[in-house]
């Protein structure tokens, strides 16, 4: 590198190299950086002494004395610098200087701008030259202006506006070779017009690295429209007092006309063959739409009059072509959108949008220049022509699950997504979300489209992980090679974005429509959800009256029979095992109703995880022993807690191990596996019994589903993995089953969220003989006669005296003839229901001190509320074992003393 050092320069890439501060200017202008209020020169370019002819230093000149201009002229000046500074501008100006200050006394007037920066008022200035093409400048903009404008709704495409106006700036600045260069949406370039004399090479449809016009460099050009280097030999001039020794800032250059280029640049120019070289920016609303290049191989000034008049014409060239670009897009837009008409106008409520798509199938897929096209929504799809397959469509909706509820689309979705090359022929997707659902969307699919670009300089020149020397060494090779570029679709336009957005809508409201009807139909489902729900509830309740009167004989039966009958002692077992069993069945129905309707109430504190093994271990053992199976626990740590309720999720392991007990033969196995990690505890029971049909899996937690219903039932009503699940739900958990067909055994996947405490309190529960009972007045108040009879029989035999009533009615009159230490009311008496009675009861005075008790087949939260409000002191949910109504009064007085 003859020109410049690259080991001197202090910065790793060329996007860091700060352009803006060069603090110098090129040597064909002069700068000088006033003092706003005393107009006193700060800041001047060292080769002030070509313009000026001086025995004071510059900073002690005021730039004002230097104008030989009238009071009034001076005053246009003043008031052009205060318009430039409030508009953020700079503004052209013509000067005339004294004789007596000038160098060259023969040139007394300077084209000159004016504008603000970091609190300076700074003047650039050039003297006029002659050149040939000034006289043609303003009839070149009128020549243009009335060739493009009666023909410009003509063009049929932007090139053909690019070469208009490349050939218009190449007659207006006499430059050999013209072009018009595009930026692509990676920031590379593409040139899609030129203008140029015959024997320079042509440059016309190459494309440009990103690299060659760095990041910096875009976003100068956003804000000075227009650059020239008339000379790339030319050295730079520097801007004095430096900045380092006057202690000042680096002086923002963004909006000068005479910027020294980047060395890199000029070095760039070089390698091009060129001596000379000028940009025009081309910015449509805001963002950098390309540049006008101009290239000389020979030093070629342009006066700045011209180059002021050539950035005016370059808001014209910007606004005309984003207007024709956006012409030709709505021209389109419309058709596509009379073509979208017709086929709307075939909706009817016969004919959905979804029928109408597939009978136009073709026609659609041309028109819109995709292969395919996917309409879901939940369970219904709609597919056209070429679609990905389901793996890469997850794929897809993983990707735009991410980004809200946002349109997204590629070219190159197997890039995008990271998914590994493949022979599927799509290679681009837009994809728009329905709604937030994860599978309710609209794509459209398109396949590969190869090309061929014709790429100027080496590919492999540049490398971004080279050494610094090859990061900022300009390029040296402009040799054209051709790129194949596959694995790509076309480019989705703004077009295909609003024609596809317009489809969406329909479906949209498409899918609205189909979820009312749902909403509709899952109301209608709920309703006898409702109605099945309280149909279980009720049943429960009615099978629970019975119950209490069984439970109670049963008692009285075991308490009368001598111990050493084996008969009678073998016919209480089997009707104590039956009662209970009922009673699981019973607690079963009404506890998934419960769950279901939302009315299960949980005491969530920390558990045991190895208690709760245990304890479930144990409730199944019965079962596991009567068939000789062996049951193994692999879980010695006893610290390992969880937060949930300890009764229901004991319920749920024991129905999972009591299901692997009951479908495993006799001598079978029974594994219980933990494997705890920080967050969660998953619980493997596994067994080596009869297994599950593959096609069965799925369906094994519906309610009333048996893994073998049909011939080898195993008893119970099917609904215990039911209730199972969903106590696991409602603890944050989930349970999976997996099985290798019949025969082949089962395994029950549990996970649990552990507890953050360490340790778990635990509760002592007090075990009584009830010697309260003795002597008490009891009153048992319920329609049903068994139970009075039975639970009579049983609180006799403690001690108590034992009063009844059938009826509401009755119960008054036993309560006016005595006095009563404990009531036991059901709620679901013929006259009255047990709520009002207790209030009635509980007004009269002189039975404050009785302990009132509600009994009921209706046990959910909401009844137990309704009885702390009727006044009961307990709610006891039938069947109630009298052991339990015993112990749960003491229990009460004992919470009163």
């Amino acid at each position: 590198m003859d020109k410049f050092e690259i080991d001197k320069i202090n910065f790793a890439h060329c996007e860091d190299e700060p352009i803006h501060i060069p603090e110098s200017i090129q040597e064909y202008g002069f700068f000088f950086a006033l003092n706003p209020k005393t107009k006193i020169i700060e800041v001047y370019s060292a080769h002030y002494d070509q313009l000026l002819s001086t025995t004071k230093s510059p900073l002690e000149l005021n730039f004002l004395d230097l104008l030989n201009m009238q009071e009034h002229e001076v005053d246009f000046v003043i008031d052009s610098y205060l318009r430039a500074k409030e508009r953020n501008t700079r503004l052209p100006i013509e000067l005339t200087l004294k004789k007596e200050v000038l160098k060259d006394k023969t040139q007394t007037k300077f084209h000159a701008v004016i504008y603000h920066v970091q609190d300076y008022m700074i003047f650039e200035v050039e003297p006029h030259v002659k050149f040939i093409q000034s006289h043609f400048a303003k009839q070149y903009s009128k020549i243009y202006s009335a060739n493009i404008s009666p023909k410009y709704k003509e063009l049929a495409s932007i090139d053909e506006l690019a070469n208009s106006i490349a050939e218009t700036v190449r007659k207006l600045t006499g430059f050999e070779r013209v072009v018009i260069y595009k930026f692509n949406p990676d920031n590379s370039g593409h040139v899609i017009a030129e203008a140029k004399v015959d024997d320079i090479e042509s440059y016309l449809d190459l494309y440009y690295p990103a690299g060659d016009i760095p990041k910096q460099a875009r976003e100068l050009y956003l804000h000075n429209w227009i650059r020239l280097t008339p000379d790339v030999d030319l050295q730079p001039i520097p801007l004095l007092p430096r900045a380092k020794e006057s202690n000042r800032e680096r002086i923002d250059l963004t909006k000068s006309l005479v910027r020294s280029m980047s060395p890199i640049h000029l070095q760039y120019v070089r390698n091009q063959g060129l001596k000379s070289s000028m940009s025009i920016s081309l910015v449509s609303h805001g963002n950098l739409w390309g540049i006008i290049s101009c290239h000389h191989r020979q030093k070629h000034y342009i006066p700045q009059n011209i180059r002021v008049d050539c950035e005016e014409l370059s808001q014209l060239f910007s606004w005309q072509l984003y207007a024709k670009e956006e012409e030709l897009r709505i021209r389109k837009k419309n058709q596509i959108e009379t073509f979208v008409d017709t086929i709307l106008a075939g909706l009817s409520q016969k004919r959905s949008i979804v029928e109408i798509f597939k009978k136009k199938e073709d026609e659609i897929l041309e028109k819109l220049n995709v292969s395919g096209f996917i309409f879901q929504f939940n369970q219904m799809s709609l597919k056209l022509g070429e679609v990905p397959s389901e793996s890469f469509l997850n794929k897809l909706q993983d990707r735009s699950h991410n980004s809200e509820l946002q349109v997204w689309s590629s070219s190159k979705i197997e890039e995008e997504l990271n998914l590994p090359s493949s022979s599927s022929k799509i290679k681009g997707a837009l994809y728009i979300p329905l709604t937030k659902d994860f599978n309710c969307y609209t794509a459209w699919f398109r396949e590969e489209k190869i090309q061929v670009q014709r790429w100027t300089g080496l590919p492999d020149e540049k490398q971004l992980n080279a050494d610094k020397k090859a990061r900022i060494t300009p390029r040296k090779s402009f040799k054209v090679h051709e790129l194949k570029i596959t694995n790509q679709s076309l480019e989705w336009n703004k077009t295909d974005l609003e024609i596809a957005e317009k489809f969406h809508k329909i479906f949209l409201s498409f899918s609205l429509s189909q979820q009312e009807q749902m909403q509709a139909d899952i109301s209608f489902l709920e309703e006898k959800d409702q109605t099945k729900d309280e149909f279980l509830a009720t049943l429960a309740h009615e099978l629970r009256n019975p119950l209490s009167p069984m439970e109670n004989a049963i008692s009285l039966i075991e308490e009368a029979i001598d111990p050493n009958d084996e008969n009678l002692t073998s016919i209480l077992n089997i009707l104590k095992r039956q009662q209970n069993q009922l009673g699981v069945l019973v607690n079963d129905l009404l506890d998934v109703s419960q769950i279901t309707r939302r009315r299960l109430t949980l005491k969530i504190k920390d558990v045991n995880l190895l208690d709760l093994l245990k304890g479930a271990i144990e409730t199944a053992n019965k079962l596991i022993k009567s068939k000789n199976q062996t049951l193994k626990l692999n879980f010695k740590e006893d610290s390992i807690l969880i937060r949930g309720d300890y009764s229901r999720l004991l319920q749920a392991l024991s129905n999972v191990i009591n299901n692997a007990s009951k479908y495993t033969d006799e001598n079978g196995q029974i594994l219980v596996n933990c494997h705890p990690n920080s967050e969660n505890v998953v619980i493997e029971i596994s067994d080596n019994g009869i297994g599950i049909e593959k096609s069965k899996l799925k369906g094994i937690f519906n309610m009333f589903s048996q893994v073998d219903a049909n011939e080898n039932t195993r008893g119970g009503l099917g609904i215990g993995l039911t209730l199972t699940k969903k106590i696991i739900d409602i603890h944050d958990g989930k349970i999976i089953v997996e099985s290798e067909g019949l025969g082949k055994g089962s395994s029950f996947k549990i996970t649990l969220p552990r507890s953050k405490r360490l340790k778990e309190s635990s509760g002592i529960q007090s075990n009584s003989n009830a010697p309260w009972i003795k002597d008490k007045n009891i009153l048992i108040v319920d329609d049903n006669e068994d139970i009075i009879t039975t639970l009579t029989l049983i609180l006799t035999k403690k001690g108590a005296k034992i009063s009844s009533a059938l009826n509401a009615e009755d119960c008054l009159d036993k309560f006016s003839q005595s006095k009563f230490d404990l009531a036991i009311l059901d709620i679901g008496l013929p006259d009255i229901s047990g709520y009002e009675l207790c209030k009635e009861l509980k007004v009269k005075s002189s039975y404050e001190h009785a302990v009132f008790i509600a009994q009921s087949g209706w046990g959910q939260k909401e009844d137990k509320r309704k009885s702390r409000e009727a006044g009961f002191d307990l709610h006891l949910t039938k069947p109630v074992k009298a052991k339990d109504l015993i112990q749960e009064v003491e229990d009460f007085i004992n919470s009163k003393s």
